[in-house]
């Protein structure tokens, strides 16, 4: 009994069980502050089952203490007063325990629910990210393919430029062993081509 510990069912700290705290008729525990607070609130009813709460109703009790401080309360009482107060004690201490069990299971999955929303956040930035690296690699591909492409067309253009200029060398050589006369006019002919060929290099 001394290792376990009781929760206020309203603020769900610890009983102090050196302090009287209040039971109610449903069989509910409060710390005085808390049932304080029901009893002043226009509903005055219990937070848990919603029964009706007065002052009359209810008690002061001390939770938690050793047997012999309770050894002789029903002393005098007949058989059924004892059995019918064990049997309420009874129901209060197992209805506590329920209450108690709940309230940890509610705040484990409250974690649970926490953990898993931020894990989700931070799955979706990751994904997001991981979308938007595959978009730029994506892009930087296709602007790769683009360049090679140009580069492909420019190295084209300029063996075929090479070559139109090997060309203009080799017809620039042979009219320079022609006639000074048919050579003036081949050499004119052919420094035009030569200035329209340089014309079409872009």
């Amino acid at each position: 009994m001394q290792s376990q510990s009781f929760q206020c069912n309203l603020c769900w700290l610890p009983l102090d069980t050196t302090q009287r705290h209040a039971c109610t008729p449903c069989l509910h525990l409060y710390c005085m502050e808390c049932v304080g607070k029901l009893l002043e609130a226009s509903a005055g009813c219990c937070n848990v089952c919603s029964a009706t709460l007065t002052r009359q109703n209810v008690k002061a009790v001390q939770v938690l203490q050793p047997a012999p401080k309770y050894q002789l309360a029903l002393c005098g009482q007949t058989p059924e007063v004892i059995m019918q107060a064990a049997l309420t004690a009874i129901k209060c201490y197992v209805q506590q325990n329920d209450l108690s069990g709940q309230f940890r299971e509610n705040k484990l999955q409250g974690r649970m629910n926490t953990l898993h929303a931020q894990c989700s956040a931070k799955l979706q930035q990751v994904h997001q990210a991981y979308q938007k690296a595959k978009s730029k690699s994506a892009a930087l591909a296709a602007q790769k393919a683009s360049l090679e492409q140009e580069n492909l067309e420019l190295s084209s253009k300029y063996q075929q430029r090479s070559s139109q200029v090997a060309q203009l060398k080799e017809q620039v050589q042979a009219l320079t062993g022609e006639a000074p006369i048919k050579g003036r006019s081949s050499l004119g002919q052919l420094s035009m081509q030569v200035l329209k060929t340089l014309c079409s290099i872009k």
